[in-house]
């Protein structure tokens, strides 16, 4: 992951109080995350307990994380095992830190099964996609790559999102996700910004009212305040039971969505390379996904806006 155009804009959130140290996480590189969420998880969570550990970081005294695609994942994971129940903080480095604010970007939070499928199962241009890619992937990918389709004995990602997995996650202030509308041909767009399809095709429509607005980045948001709204009122919505995992993609997104999320969707339609929308949308390689740091640049202002300050 290229994270120096996020860093820079993070960079320069200091304030007189506060002083934000960016760490980009390097416990978990290419094929290291084949070994699946929960063993790079636990890999997270060393990092970070040498990191607190560190003489640069002894007076840290909360944290944040920004997650891209499997990324947001993994994060989820290393939350919940860092959370302690008594202090309602993450215990790391033996310091208990405040959780602050936690930001996904094209992550897909419920998996890949029946009801949200990985969209290039339905590429054209594989042949018998809806096979072929579950097939590949539960097999090149090794562990990661069982998991993402619940081919995994224990289902991990739909085991995430019970409520007990789901404790350090709903003790942030702000959660947000950032979700490309299209172009992605990894994630889609229900499965990063945790919405159904009724929800989908009523902010579509916002979307495409909105004629002036380029599709090279950031088309939508919510409102600041919906970061801070915190638990959503979704009794409509299929729920697992307390300390049982839900049994579906949808109870699974319903669970997290239940936590209150700022939902920011993400378009490159305009862009020459439009299909590169997931790499696109954390400006991946500088060159190539450079049309990026419209989005990168919204995350730094969002930090801004939480912490009440301006980038």
């Amino acid at each position: 992951m290229h994270w120096d155009t996020v860093r820079s804009y993070l960079d320069r959130l200091d304030s007189p109080t506060t002083t934000y140290h960016v760490h980009v996480s390097n416990s978990n590189q290419l094929f290291d995350t084949y070994a699946g969420v929960d063993t790079c998880g636990d890999r997270l969570c060393r990092e970070l307990d040498e990191l607190v550990r560190s003489e640069e970081h002894a007076d840290a005294e909360c944290i944040s994380f920004i997650g891209h695609s499997m990324g947001g994942l993994i994060t989820r994971n290393a939350v919940a095992k860092a959370y302690d129940r008594k202090t309602k903080k993450l215990v790391l480095g033996g310091r208990p830190l405040e959780p602050t604010h936690f930001l996904s970007l094209a992550t897909p939070h419920v998996g890949f099964a029946d009801a949200e499928r990985c969209p290039m199962e339905s590429a054209w241009y594989i042949p018998f996609s809806r096979r072929l890619v579950p097939f590949v992937s539960s097999r090149v990918l090794g562990e990661a790559g069982r998991q993402f389709f619940h081919r995994d004995e224990s289902k991990l990602i739909l085991r995430m999102a019970s409520h007990e997995q789901l404790e350090g996650l709903r003790a942030f202030k702000t959660r947000t996700a950032y979700g490309n509308v299209s172009g992605d041909h990894l994630v889609g767009w229900g499965n990063a910004s945790l919405r159904d399809e009724l929800e989908m095709d009523a902010v579509r429509a916002e979307i495409e009212a909105l004629r002036d607005v380029k599709h090279r980045g950031v088309v939508r948001e919510d409102a600041v305040d919906a970061a801070w709204r915190g638990c959503d009122d979704r009794r409509s919505h299929p729920r697992s039971s307390p300390g049982a995992a839900p049994e579906s993609q949808a109870a699974a997104r319903a669970n997290i969505s239940s936590l209150g999320w700022r939902r920011v969707d993400v378009s490159f339609r305009d862009a020459r390379l439009s299909g590169l929308a997931h790499q696109h949308i954390m400006t991946q390689r500088k060159r190539l996904n450079a049309i990026g740091e419209q989005t990168a640049r919204h995350v730094a202002q969002s930090f801004a806006l939480y912490e009440g300050t301006s980038s």
